[in-house]
C-alpha cells in the first residue's frame, strides 16, 4: 500500500512562493481515517506565487503564528500560552471548530479565556509539532479587519509515541484580522472534512 502524493510545508518558511520538499510515495503509509477526527485541526500552506517577499500579510501573521509554535517546549507554561494567545489573538476573540460525527454535526467555540488551553491540550494529547498550511487563500478587505479564507487548509501534529504518526487534519479555515498593527485574530473558524493519519513504513515493518 502506498501513499497518495501530497505536498506538505514548511512552517518554518515564510510564505514566498519557494519550493518547498514534498513528501514521497511510498515513504508512508497514508491511512485515510475518513470525516471523523481523532485530533484537532493544525495546518496552513504558505501562498505559492506571490510577487511581495511573504505575500499577504494574513499569510504571514500564519507564518509567524506556526514559527512561534516551533519554539514550544515541555517546559512551557501556562504564561507562555498566554502570551502566545496575546500575540495572535484579539482580547474579545472567538475560536470555533466544527465537524460530523456519527451521530451529526458537532460545533465548538471558545473564547480568549480558554484559547490558550486549546492549543495546550493538542500538545499535552502527545503532539510534538503543531503547525497550519494553506492552500490558496483568499484574502478580502473590509472596513475595519482583513479576512482570509482557505478552503484547502492542513493541520498538522507530529506525534512520537507509541510509534511515530503525523497527523493530518483537512478543511476550510476561516480567520478575521483585526486591520492594525497588531494584525490579531477576531474570529478563527476551521471546518473539518477529515484527518489522515501517515506512519513511516520502516516503523510498520517493525511491527
Amino acid at each position: 500500500c502506498s501513499s497518495k502524493s501530497f505536498k506538505l510545508y514548511s512552517p518554518k518558511e515564510p510564505p514566498n512562493g519557494n519550493a518547498f520538499p514534498p513528501f514521497h510515495p511510498g515513504t508512508m503509509l497514508d491511512r485515510d481515517v475518513g470525516p471523523t477526527p481523532m485530533y484537532p485541526p493544525t495546518y496552513l500552506e504558505p501562498g505559492i506565487g506571490r510577487h511581495t517577499p511573504y505575500g499577504n500579510q494574513t499569510d504571514y501573521r500564519i507564518f509567524e503564528l506556526n514559527k512561534r509554535l516551533q519554539n514550544w517546549t515541555e517546559e512551557c507554561d501556562n504564561l507562555w500560552w498566554d502570551a502566545f494567545t496575546t500575540e495572535f489573538f484579539e482580547d474579545d476573540a472567538m475560536l470555533t471548530i466544527t465537524f460530523c460525527l456519527e451521530d451529526g454535526p458537532k460545533r465548538y467555540t471558545i473564547g480568549r479565556t480558554l484559547i490558550p488551553r486549546y492549543f495546550r491540550s493538542i500538545f499535552e494529547g502527545g503532539a510534538t509539532e503543531l503547525y497550519y498550511v494553506l492552500k490558496h487563500p483568499k484574502e478580502s478587505f473590509h472596513n475595519n479587519f482583513v479576512s482570509l479564507d482557505c478552503d484547502q487548509c492542513t493541520m498538522v501534529t507530529q506525534h512520537g509515541k507509541p510509534m511515530f504518526t503525523q497527523v493530518c487534519v483537512e478543511g476550510r479555515l476561516y480567520l478575521e484580522f483585526m486591520f492594525d498593527d497588531m494584525m490579531r485574530i477576531k474570529t478563527w473558524h476551521f471546518s473539518i472534512r477529515q484527518h489522515r493519519e501517515l506512519i513511516p513504513r520502516s516503523i510498520l515493518a517493525m511491527h
